[in-house]
């Protein structure tokens, strides 16, 4: 079977960006060129900043492919699950104003839950260790749900484990915080948010999503399929646990706020970013509302979330000052690696090394390849080459795209073994096909049968 995750259309992707004594700055906009390319990205938005200066911010590609509007760093797109740390930082205000204390029973601010739920704390709502199950019964994004009737639902679930005894990712549980919000201010929590926190910071493009009346600048959100991008689904329902949407430039400043008292305190900014620990002593990988671990050895700060259309990731590194930030108007890509490669442009520390290639030990083999991906690009399939399975594959492959994601890639300047093995289908080799363009490398997997015919061929990036 196939699998082109690397594999894309053209996609013309203009860039607009703000400089400021970056030393990889070319190396950043041709890598960022290139994955967005392979990964059909029709439009990102990111930022970089160290020590609580913006150093780079830039809009690349596409925010609406119909009216062809640019992506600029004020694009706003949608967060996901990234919105968990604002309504984390607002029940840390809380915290700070002594309305609210976390090692207390949840149940002391909300207000008729079930028995098993009495005990939980607001420490462990925040953390994902209250034992509450991910989504409440029911669950069905195209139709708008209260707060209240979320929590309804989900109440009438067994708990997944005991309170505080593991973790357990809850989009229910962000419903409580919202909940609490509401409860203990008198507002809805989504003004609360905005009063408490978007409008002091001057968060102009952040606020909650409402697709009744879309935000100025909203990107619009695509999925890949069948060779082109479509019209994401819509999402109508505004979820505590995904609810905002922003820009790179507001969340810069919600970063640049973070390494400052200006909104919250230092005891609260070491809760959020302290591992939750379990009853048993053990420490988990996430604080509240951000995911708290290390990278190559160092502190590591994030979260990411992703809904139809959009994606977003937000990384903090404490020790050498650096934040990067990036936002998509498509979902299911590798935002991640992007985020981190970024980071590891900036901060050589951060870098993956390399990986090495093995001694070729049939060199002929990598000229087949190189033959082969030609051949693909040429919109053709030597059926001498793969199974009669394989080849019916890759034909009908041909006809969604494949050909010309394939051109897109540009020219082949070398193919290099990077590992091979047996499987139980027979012998497994890996090739790095490097690309005359710059990070232009994708990396192609071949499964051979007894006689040498290929069976398994997938490329990747």
């Amino acid at each position: 079977m196939i699998r082109c995750s690397s594999v894309l259309r053209a996609v013309t992707i203009p860039c607009l960006f703000v400089f400021a004594g970056l030393a990889s700055a070319d190396r950043i906009d041709d890598f960022i060129h290139a994955r967005m390319s392979m990964q059909h990205i029709p439009g990102l938005a990111f930022a970089v900043l160290k020590h609580g200066k913006l150093v780079r911010v830039g809009g690349y590609g596409t925010s609406n492919l119909e009216s062809k509007r640019r992506v600029r760093p004020e694009t706003v797109f949608l967060l996901g699950s990234l919105s968990k740390q604002f309504l984390a930082a607002a029940t840390m205000l809380l915290v700070q104003d002594g309305k609210v204390r976390l090692d207390n029973p949840i149940s002391q601010y909300v207000r008729g839950l079930p028995p098993s739920w009495q005990k939980i704390t607001v420490r462990q709502v925040l953390s994902h260790t209250a034992g509450l199950v991910r989504e409440a019964p029911g669950f069905d994004p195209s139709k708008p749900q209260t707060v209240a009737g979320v929590i309804a639902a989900a109440a009438s679930t067994p708990l997944t484990s005991q309170p505080g005894s593991a973790w357990g990712y809850s989009n229910v549980g962000y419903y409580l915080v919202a909940q609490l919000l509401e409860s203990v201010t008198h507002k809805s929590w989504t003004a609360y948010v905005r009063d408490r926190i978007f409008r002091p910071l001057r968060l102009a493009n952040t606020s909650e999503v409402n697709w009744s009346q879309p935000a100025p600048g909203l990107a619009a959100g695509y999925e890949w399929g069948r060779g082109k991008f479509n019209p994401a689904e819509k999402w109508p329902s505004i979820r505590p646990s995904g609810a905002f949407q922003s820009s790179v430039l507001d969340l810069a400043k919600w970063d640049i706020a973070l390494e400052s008292d200006a909104l919250l305190r230092p005891a609260s900014r070491v809760a959020m970013w302290t591992p939750a620990k379990l009853l048993s002593g053990a420490a988990c990988s996430y604080g509240f509302g951000w995911f708290v671990d290390s990278y190559r050895g160092y502190r590591h700060i994030h979260h990411g979330g992703g809904v139809p259309g959009y994606q977003s990731e937000f990384h903090r590194f404490p020790q050498s000052g650096l934040t990067v930030i990036v936002l998509a108007n498509t979902v299911e890509v590798d935002l991640d690696r992007i985020a981190l490669t970024v980071a590891g442009m900036v901060e050589p520390r951060l870098a993956v090394p390399p990986e090495l290639p093995i001694v070729d030990d049939a060199p002929t083999e990598s000229l087949r390849i190189s033959r082969i991906l030609g051949q693909l690009a040429s919109g053709r399939v030597d059926h001498k080459e793969f199974s009669p399975q394989l080849a019916g594959l890759l034909e009908g492959d041909l006809r969604n795209g494949l050909a010309n994601g394939m051109r897109t890639l540009g020219p082949i300047r070398s193919v290099s073994l990077m590992n091979r093995s047996q499987v139980p289908l027979g012998l497994s080799r890996r090739y790095r096909i490097s690309r005359v363009r710059p990070f232009y490398e994708t990396y192609v997997t071949c499964v051979y049968d007894k006689n040498g015919q290929i069976i398994r061929f997938s490329i990747s990036d």
